[in-house]
């Protein structure tokens, strides 16, 4: 029944950060850094975050060079850690959740160019991101559970071309 599958589990997230941006060499490069320290009340863990990123303009030909670098992650879902569902083939409700479950992490980087043409007509800009992941969470549809994975990575070439036809438009 659905009140066999309901679940009074709940998460107090607690964090702090710090932030801060300066610009630099007659405000042609713009850098900022932040790192977070996150508190999850129901695996009792902190995670420590953090990010940078650097904007250099360059003179004469206007373009932007662009680039960061982060750290992030994703706390196990309630389902994911203390869940409950039927079971398709038996129909009984069984246990889901993991609290063994790890927090995803992730430490991303990208660094890219931005580059106004037709006298700031048309802009583009390339960029090459690249993110390793780790203790990804996945189901264990074998198992009836949540488990952690090795995790894995993702990387490629994002582009986009902006056009600006008049300045009221």
């Amino acid at each position: 029944t659905i009140s066999d599958m309901t679940n009074e589990a709940q998460r107090d997230l607690a964090g702090a950060f710090v932030f801060d941006h300066t610009t630099l060499i007659d405000e042609r490069l713009e850098l900022a850094a932040g790192a977070r320290v996150t508190h999850i009340s129901d695996i009792d863990k902190n995670v420590p975050t953090f990010e940078g990123s650097a904007v250099y303009n360059v003179p004469v030909v206007e373009s932007r060079l662009h680039g960061s670098i982060a750290e992030g992650f994703r706390a196990p879902t309630l389902f994911e850690s203390q869940g409950r569902m039927a079971d398709f083939n038996t129909g009984q409700v069984v246990e889901v959740g993991n609290r063994a479950l790890d927090v995803e992490e992730a430490l991303t980087f990208d660094a890219g160019i931005e580059q106004p043409l037709l006298g700031e007509v048309l802009t583009l800009d390339v960029t090459y991101f690249q993110i390793e992941a780790d203790d990804t969470i996945l189901f264990d549809y074998a198992g009836m559970t949540h488990l952690n994975s090795a995790g894995g990575k993702s990387r490629g070439v994002e582009s986009s071309l902006l056009y600006h036809p008049k300045d009221w438009f």
